[in-house]
């Protein structure tokens, strides 16, 4: 079960299922003040932390830690927060660790000088923590049974009022339910006390890490869903891979960017980012996986993060879970999407995520402008594995004068995607938008100097791996001075002669700026369309020699 808590300021996607009827979600991750906030409703029904409840860090985030002595959470009564459990569903589900218990405490009970009380998880005359709806004459019961041994639990309690049953979940495991009995109770306007009560000082000893309150019945598969993953109804976190920035530009980001080490399609992995990465406070087991990131990890006291880009980070973003040998990119697409396209193509729209559904496995087609920058995030197309071709869909525009790049990858029975630049293609497309005539390699590694007074040299180097099209020659072209290089009329020819570095010296030159260029050229006439230029700056004046008048020993 993966324990990482969304970063502060993450939104609740409202329209994923588990996030149906959800009215307070308090995630106890501010960690610091006495305010704790509802992510749901963030104006209205905020906490308040009172006597010694403190901020503690943990293996998920922050938690608030109890100790003896008039310590509490107190939750503001609110309308969207009100049940009375007669004639209203609700469930409660609370994270909790427990120390050594005194004789009876209160973890969690809505009351405020009232006898009629919706909700109440506490311990009395047994051992057990027990779960109580009661309207001061009849309180049913159920027992979540005898929980605390300094361990993480996750607790639901149910009153499902179409049913006349309150159940008791435990780890996503129903393990008790009663019949409810309660026949009226009025609304009560009472506060919800995490670690307390209104009326009695019975202190819960321990931690608590989150409190979901939902207006409806969660049923059992829901409350399982729920254990495993607590946070899937949060949107996505913003990668900075995403972000694009002029080299040396710092960018804000709103939060921390933290993983814990039991990572399951909730962690986007930074790829190839050249900078550094400054997480705040709030971090427990600050960021325990990091793709060949080419900077440094750095924890501070403030609240805010900032990443430092230089050029542009490649902007293909992978799903991982639980190692980085691993992608499960179809699992992150639809249970925190929904039907995405990728869920619709990879056909997990139905499970949500929760299960591959291609059990002989399939070809997945993507494409990027370049090599580096292949997004393997956004699928075009699926095949079946053996497929012996694949073909983009209608919609995919290409543009003229342009390049794309497309890559095949398979996936296996499992859901598991291969790593391999192996199938990839180069697709160029000319100014009349059909695809370009195989062309020459172009040329790098160009110099140009001045030698011989006014003549000009230049240098560059070919290399034909995987060329399409053999050249012949290379043309060489300048601008005469003028800023504008003729390309109808080159100034020079060299022959190919295959791999190596080549050389061509100019005619005498007048002096001043120049531009060459450089293209390599087939036996049909194409030529690479290199735009890549040399620039250099022609000196024909000679400085006047210096006279030496006179010289003497000092």
């Amino acid at each position: 079960m993966p324990l990482l808590k969304p970063t502060r300021g993450l939104k609740i996607n409202l329209g994923h299922p588990l996030a149906r009827g959800l009215v307070g979600c308090y995630l106890f991750n501010e960690g610091g003040g006495k305010k704790v906030f509802n992510v749901i409703q963030p104006s209205v029904s905020e906490g308040t932390l009172e006597g010694g409840a403190a901020w503690k860090p943990g293996g998920e985030g922050f938690c608030i830690e109890f100790a003896a002595g008039g310590n509490a959470v107190n939750v503001a009564h609110s309308s969207g927060l009100a049940f009375d459990g007669y004639t209203d569903s609700y469930t409660v589900i609370i994270r909790a660790k427990g120390d050594s218990q005194p004789t009876s405490y209160r973890l969690l009970e809505k009351r405020g000088g009232q006898t009629p009380y919706p909700v109440a998880l506490r311990r009395g005359a047994g051992a057990a923590l027990s779960g109580y709806l009661s309207d001061g004459i009849v309180t049913p019961t159920v027992s979540f049974g005898t929980v605390w041994n300094s361990v993480w639990h996750t607790l639901g309690f149910v009153v499902d009022y179409s049913a006349n049953y309150l159940y008791a979940y435990k780890d996503g495991i129903r393990v008790d339910s009663a019949q409810n009995t309660v026949t009226a109770t009025t609304a009560n306007s009472g506060s919800y006390y995490v670690g307390n009560s209104y009326l009695y000082s019975t202190d819960f000893v321990g931690q608590v890490a989150w409190l979901f309150i939902y207006n409806r019945a969660l049923s059992a598969a829901v409350i399982a869903n729920l254990y495993r993953e607590p946070f899937c109804m949060f949107e996505p976190r913003v990668s900075p891979c995403l972000l694009s920035a002029p080299a040396g530009q710092i960018v804000s980001l709103a939060g921390t960017c933290a993983a814990g080490t039991d990572v399951t399609a909730l962690l986007k992995v930074i790829c190839r980012c050249a900078g550094a990465i400054a997480a705040g406070s709030d971090i427990t087991a600050l960021l325990k996986v990091i793709y060949r990131c080419a900077g440094a990890i750095a924890a501070h006291s403030g609240a805010s993060a900032s990443l430092t880009l230089v050029g542009e980070a490649a902007p293909a973003q992978e799903w991982f879970a639980g190692s980085l040998n691993i992608e499960q990119d179809w699992l992150a697409g639809a249970l925190f999407g929904g039907m995405t396209a990728n869920a619709f193509k990879l056909g997990t729209v139905l499970s949500l995520g929760w299960f591959w559904m291609r059990r002989s496995g399939c070809s997945v087609l993507y494409r990027g402008p370049a090599m580096d920058q292949i997004d393997f995030t956004n699928a075009l197309t699926v095949a079946e594995q053996d497929a012996g071709q694949i073909s983009p869909p209608l919609y995919v525009a290409h543009g003229s004068s342009s390049t794309y790049f497309y890559a095949v990858r398979r996936v296996n029975t499992c859901g598991y995607r291969e790593h391999t630049l192996a199938a990839v293609a180069k697709v160029a497309i000319d100014a009349d938008g059909n695809l370009a005539a195989p062309q020459p390699n172009n040329i790098f590694a160009a110099a140009v100097r001045q030698v011989n007074g006014n003549k000009v040299r230049l240098t560059w180097f070919y290399c034909p791996l995987r060329q399409k099209s053999k050249p012949v020659c290379f043309r060489i072209y300048h601008d005469a001075a003028s800023g504008q290089v003729d390309y109808q009329n080159p100034i020079g020819t060299i022959t190919y002669e295959g791999q190596r570095f080549y050389s061509y010296l100019t005619e005498p030159l007048a002096g001043g700026r120049y531009l060459f260029a450089l293209r390599a050229e087939d036996a049909d006439g194409v030529q690479n369309g290199s735009l890549a230029r040399s620039t250099i700056q022609l000196v024909t004046e000679i400085p006047e020699a210096v006279d030496i008048l006179s010289a003497e020993s000092l």
